[in-house]
């Protein structure tokens, strides 16, 4: 029986806190052909949780309501599963001083293992680096020449801050500094990770990052809105650096305004178009990246005019439904196919279903939870019990029905008569996982 709880809540700074709590106990009545935990661990304890900042493109109150997508999977070593549990935890519970951190952290362990622009060697040796801060083959990192050079730049920005030489200088022109003399991608990472730590740990001043909520996707905004489209892709091509925070950006954009579209409240459909045309950037057509550059500035656009209507004009839900639809029609109709992910959902392909435990901030509102193999789909029932308020959702997950009187069907309130607290049922996807409905 597996039973897992996450909360999700506003923290005091604005911030967005996450933490799950999970719990495997082996059916004692169960025979050893129906669970594959018979001779091994019994019971797989799983309690860990992180903070990110809240996200935003534009200033308040056009924000950005945040989602998560859990994925806990139970294996057949159990052994196996808690050492990747935790490290998964040294990948994502960094210091709570630093939430900018963390996110970024989060997005480059996301983001490498699915990059279109590079090589699967150099993709599979970054993805190493962040998860053992070495090369494969190395029992040390040892910095080379660029990343020297990029941490010398660093220090030579700190000391322009602290003689108070520099005092209007930007986060992004830090990045960009960087990327001009770091090419390597692991480099880029390390000197991007230390630039992270650094102004957490208030090595800057006040002046240098006023709001603290500058992100990677608002330096490829600031790039293309600053950049001529036509120029963006023979720079991108002379730096694997710039083509790494590319990936890391476009992909961070594209998850936030699904959030954002999903917050105004606009209606499924449209949600799912969105969707369709927003994937991963292709490395394979110059076209084809260069229409999704322009796509993602229409869609920018697309949504402050939204935000600003619904605002500001204060339009009923039926009118800006019929704008939106009529606007993303003309936007996102493209002759250019862009080719899609390989798989339905890119954090969850068949290897990771196998042998991983995922946590990832999702493109999509859905909670996905496999469950243990050889467990009979009949046997099954799911409840979700949620109670959503402005700045806080809890659901708890129980198995076979434990808490909820027989009957109860969907949407139906549950015993406190609460009307935010509704009973939603789960489907089961196969013998192995089941999704919300």
């Amino acid at each position: 029986m597996v039973q897992s709880h996450l909360q999700v809540s506003k923290g005091d700074k604005d911030d967005i806190r996450y933490m799950v709590k999970a719990l495997y106990i082996q059916d004692k009545n169960a025979s050893s052909d129906e669970t594959e935990f018979s001779g091994k661990d019994t019971e797989i304890k799983m309690d860990f949780s992180w903070t990110r900042p809240y996200t935003f493109f534009s200033r308040p109150p056009y924000d950005a309501n945040a989602t998560l997508e859990i994925n806990i999977l139970v294996g057949s070593e159990a052994t196996q599963m808690w050492m990747e549990i935790e490290m998964l935890k040294d990948i994502g519970l960094l210091i709570d001083e630093a939430p900018e951190e963390k996110e970024a952290k989060l997005m480059e362990s996301m983001c490498t293992r699915n990059f279109t622009a590079l090589n699967s060697t150099l993709r599979s040796q970054v993805q190493y680096f962040i998860t053992n801060g070495a090369l494969p083959g190395q029992r040390e990192h040892i910095p080379s020449a660029g990343m020297q050079n990029g941490i010398l730049l660093l220090n030579q920005i700190y000391e322009e801050i602290t003689k108070g030489r520099k005092t209007d200088i930007d986060l992004t022109e830090i990045l960009w500094s960087v990327l001009k003399n770091c090419t390597d991608p692991v480099e880029v990472c390390s000197c991007f990770k230390l630039l992270f730590r650094e102004s957490a740990a208030g090595r800057f001043n006040s002046g240098f990052l006023p709001d603290n909520n500058t992100t990677v996707a608002q330096v490829i905004q600031g790039f293309i809105q600053r950049t001529n489209i036509r120029n963006v892709l023979p720079r991108l091509r002379k730096s694997d650096g710039l083509m790494l925070l590319f990936e890391l950006g476009c992909l961070k954009i594209q998850r936030d305004y699904r959030q954002i579209f999903q917050r105004i409240d606009i209606s499924g459909h449209i949600f799912n178009q969105v969707s369709e045309k927003l994937k991963l950037l292709p490395a394979t057509s110059s076209a084809n990246r260069q229409k999704c550059l322009e796509n993602l500035v229409d869609v920018h656009s697309l949504l402050e005019v939204l935000l600003l209507l619904r605002s500001h004009l204060h339009l009923e839900e039926d009118s800006l439904h019929n704008i939106a639809t009529s606007a993303l029609t003309i936007l996102l109709s493209s002759d250019v196919d862009l080719p899609k992910s390989q798989n339905n959902n890119i954090m969850f392909d068949e290897e990771s279903l196998h042998r991983n435990l995922s946590l990832s901030l999702p493109m999509h509102p859905k909670l996905l939870i496999p469950l243990v193999k050889g467990l009979i789909p009949n046997t099954w029932s799911v409840c979700l019990a949620s109670s959503v308020k402005k700045y806080q959702v809890k659901t708890v997950f129980h198995a076979e029905n434990e808490i909820f009187p027989s009957g109860l069907q969907d949407g139906d309130q549950t015993i406190s008569d609460n009307a935010d607290n509704q009973i939603v049922h789960f489907t089961l996807v196969s013998d192995e996982q089941f999704c919300v409905n």
